[in-house]
């Protein structure tokens, strides 16, 4: 089995026949708007674009703009980087990380009061927080469906990899971490919510409520993400693409 099949990414099959067989395929267009070789890598851009951007908001909300002003960097990297799919993953990846970290502390700090323009740029933040959900939902579950079929074909081939050099790009190289890579990113934005709740932030979009809607099973226990034979199949999500909100202007105070 083909790392482009295992992945959901390009192939050599004719147009015709992608678009009669595989609805679920990633459309081209949206594959170039990240650069991105599999639904994967994807679906990680997306939800990272969407969590990034709510970040900045955020780290804006509780006055610390060199933060925010990293993160700004970070998100024009994203969009228009010329560095390889590899890089941008993992520098991506390691952005994340560390700034989820920092973020989960000044929400938690009960101490902490907000101005009034740092409340305006928290209710800003919502509608990326719920954009970043529903894109990690297809991240996590397009993620464990690529280790499922892996390791139903019985691991990796040199042959697969050969035949499908161009299109494994990089996301094979952090593909095992990014189901609980999801999982602490889905983590955060349920605390960001949490807080909106507890300063009792403006939410006019109703945004808590679409957060309630989604189907979050899979984010609420710490289980294992290894894939075995046994594992129930994982159906690969369908694509639509995630529509990134445009910044407001800044509040006013």
């Amino acid at each position: 089995k083909g790392i482009s099949k295992i992945l959901g990414g390009k192939s050599s099959e004719s147009k015709d026949t992608l678009a009669g067989n595989n609805e679920n395929r990633i459309q081209k267009h949206l594959l170039e708007k990240y650069r991105a070789t599999s639904n994967v890598s994807y679906y990680f851009f997306e939800s990272s674009l969407n969590y990034l951007q709510s970040l900045e908001l955020l780290y804006r909300a509780y006055d610390n703009n060199i933060e925010a002003d990293k993160i700004s960097n970070s998100i024009d990297y994203l969009k228009n980087s010329k560095s390889s799919e590899s890089e941008r993953l993992r520098s991506t990846k390691s952005i994340i990380g560390t700034s989820s970290i920092k973020i989960q502390s000044n929400i938690q700090d009960a101490s902490y009061v907000l101005s009034e323009k740092g409340r305006g740029y928290y209710e800003q933040s919502l509608p990326f927080a719920i954009g970043a959900a529903e894109s990690t939902i297809s991240l996590y579950n397009s993620s464990r469906l690529a280790l499922q079929n892996i390791g139903l074909s019985g691991g990796l081939s040199v042959d697969s990899l050969l035949y499908n050099a161009n299109d494994l790009a990089a996301i094979i190289t952090v593909l095992p971490e990014i189901p609980n890579f999801s999982k602490d990113m889905m983590q955060t934005i349920k605390l960001i919510f949490s807080g909106a709740r507890e300063k009792k932030i403006r939410d006019q979009g109703k945004y808590s409520k679409a957060l309630a809607e989604l189907n979050l099973s899979d984010f609420d226990d710490s289980s294992t993400t290894e894939v075995s034979e046994e594992e129930p199949k994982v159906e690969e999500p369908k694509v639509e693409e995630t529509k990134v909100v445009e910044k407001k202007e800044e509040p006013k105070v």
